[in-house]
This record gives C-alpha cells, sequence and structure tokens, in this order.
C-alpha cells in the first residue's frame, strides 16, 4: 500500500516545531492540500531518509541551531560587559581616529591588490594600468553604467588623487568641487558645458576647472585616466 501524506501531516509537522517531513518510499503520494500546506509554512518534504537518520538529522539540525544561539548571546555578553567597564571613560574622539585610520589602512589594502603596483621605499610607485579594473560608481542616474579606482590612497598622495574611470552607453551630470585633467586611454568621451559639447578621442586631454558644472556621455565606451587637485575629491564631492 503506497504512504500518503495529507496535509493533517504537515499540521503536526508544523505543531512539533519542525519544518522537514521525511519518507522513505519513492511512490509515496503527497496530496495538493499537502503541498499547498507545506508551502504556506516553509515546510520541506525529504525522500530517501531511513526513520533512525532521519532522526539523526533532526537533532544535528537542532544543535547546531542551539550552539548558534550560545554563541551569539556570549558575543552579545562580552560586547556588554566591555561597554560597561568602558561607559564612564570613553572617549568618542579616540575611537573615531582609531576607526578612521583603520578603514584608511584597509582601503589602502585593498586597492594595493585591486591591480599590480610596485611600490619603493622613497615613495616612487609604479602601476600597470591595464591591470586596473573599476568597480562601480554611483552617479545618481541608476541607469548608467560608470566605473572608477582610485590608484593612490590619500595616505600615499595627500596633494593629488589619481585613477581610472570607465563610462559605457550613459550620460550623467556632475559638479566638480575640485580641478581635473582627463587623458582619454581609450574610446570617446564628450563632456558638455555651459550648452556646449566637446568631443573627445583616444590621445586627448580635458581639463575641467573647480567649480564646473558638466555633463559626461560617451556613445559607447570611454576609459580614461584622471588626476585630482586636491587629492580627496571624494570627501569634498560627498560634503558638497
Amino acid at each position: 500500500m503506497k504512504k500518503l501524506i495529507t496535509a493533517r501531516e504537515v499540521q503536526e509537522c508544523k505543531n512539533s516545531g519542525k519544518n522537514k517531513i521525511y519518507y522513505i518510499e519513492k511512490d509515496t503520494i503527497i496530496t495538493p492540500a499537502a503541498r499547498d500546506a507545506a508551502l504556506e509554512n516553509d515546510i520541506d518534504f525529504v525522500e530517501g531518509v531511513e526513520q533512525e537518520e532521519a532522526k539523526q538529522v533532526e537533532i544535528l539540525e537542532a544543535s547546531v541551531k542551539i550552539e548558534e544561539k550560545k554563541e551569539a548571546e556570549t558575543v552579545k555578553e562580552k560586547v556588554a560587559v566591555a561597554l560597561n567597564e568602558e561607559e564612564k571613560s570613553i572617549d568618542m574622539d579616540l575611537i573615531y581616529k582609531i576607526v578612521k585610520e583603520v578603514l584608511a589602512q584597509s582601503m589602502g589594502t585593498m586597492i594595493q591588490k585591486s591591480f599590480d603596483k610596485e611600490c619603493d621605499p622613497s615613495g616612487l610607485k609604479l602601476v600597470r594600468g591595464k591591470t586596473v579594473e573599476c568597480d562601480r560608481f554611483e552617479t545618481g542616474n541608476p541607469n548608467s553604467k560608470v566605473g572608477l579606482k582610485d590608484i593612490v590612497n590619500t595616505k600615499e598622495s595627500p596633494n593629488m588623487g589619481a585613477g581610472f574611470m570607465t563610462i559605457e552607453k550613459s550620460s550623467f551630470d556632475w559638479e566638480l568641487c575640485y580641478e581635473e585633467f582627463d587623458y582619454i586611454v581609450e574610446g570617446n568621451l564628450d563632456i558638455a558645458i555651459n550648452g556646449r559639447t566637446y568631443h573627445g578621442k583616444a590621445g586627448d586631454v580635458f581639463f575641467i576647472p573647480k567649480n564646473s558644472k558638466i555633463t559626461w556621455s560617451t556613445p559607447d565606451f570611454a576609459r580614461f585616466f584622471y588626476v585630482t587637485y586636491p587629492a580627496n575629491w571624494a570627501e569634498i564631492a560627498a560634503n558638497k
């Protein structure tokens, strides 16, 4: 006789706090009502598991959940104790400086690992431009395809920023609170300002003065190398 799994078994599974129904026979019939009930209650049907093995699986899953809960509670307790111990003497300015320094070091490491760069103790650096891969850059236009990668951080170059940028069949508006040079490595780059559009191609160089309101665009693709002054152009743009 074929085994039948009905909505009743699903309800019993839910009431027992389980989220799986195990069965051995491949020709077991699961009623449509049972499947609907299982879907509503996030219960899975698992085929081909012996009864004893099924119990062991359930025991193991339960123990893992208990351990995860204990670990989370332990972490919370440690954090709470640390905060209580330091509550009276906590220095928010010091914490800010530490976090800022850690983030700066982390970002510097990320930059170095994202492309090939040789560094001399004197401070001289050689960046292999072809190895630089740009990350997505948010322009305010969700439809734009723009990438950007800084190749030096403000610790390495406190005065000037530099990196690569890519634009693919996109256009977006931008206001520069800094000065910028753009050398077009490949493709075509258009910059519109004050109602006029200037078309640049590979080998050309744009200079964009501070406080310019422009529109970047390209009909196909553009990759260019930029140099900015001052170095913290992104921070300035974010705070304008």
